[in-house]
């Protein structure tokens, strides 16, 4: 199976200038495909590539995709972490490993040590940690 580049020219705009060629070959080598691999896609040398990926456009680029990563990242956690939390409590106190009891119980208060310490330095970032633990005590007193 032959693979071809995501955009072919007919809807490509301007084929010319050759930016939608580079974001594809910035967001192939963001995928994992190595330098030689998009080279030999593109049939352009793998200094080529190299330039292209080291170009101001695709480092903004490539910058932007790296910041929508740590985003999604962080709506993920702010998602969980009420269940996080939960499940930290409940091997705390459930466990029969005591082991696992332990390693809960510091993980809640390494947990408590980042939300003091955030509170400490007038960090807005403390509602958001109030809120969850709130809203943690909230869904464990449902569940009972």
């Amino acid at each position: 199976m032959t693979e071809f580049p995501r955009v072919p020219d007919q809807f490509n705009p301007h084929p010319q200038d050759y930016k939608v060629r580079d974001r594809d070959i910035t967001l192939r080598w963001l995928e994992g495909m190595g330098v030689d691999e998009v080279a030999k896609r593109y049939d352009i040398p793998p200094d080529e590539v190299r330039h292209i990926l080291d170009s101001p456009a695709q480092k903004e680029l490539r910058e932007a995709v790296r910041q929508r990563s740590i985003d999604y990242t962080l709506e993920r956690f702010d998602a969980t972490a009420p269940q996080n939390l939960e499940k930290l409590v409940s091997l705390r106190d459930k466990s029969d490993d005591e082991k696992m009891q332990r390693m809960a119980a510091l993980d809640l208060l390494e947990y408590s040590s980042l939300k003091k310490k955030a509170e400490g330095d007038g960090n807005i970032g403390a509602e958001l940690f109030r809120g969850i633990a709130k809203l943690a005590k909230e869904v464990t007193k449902e569940k009972e």
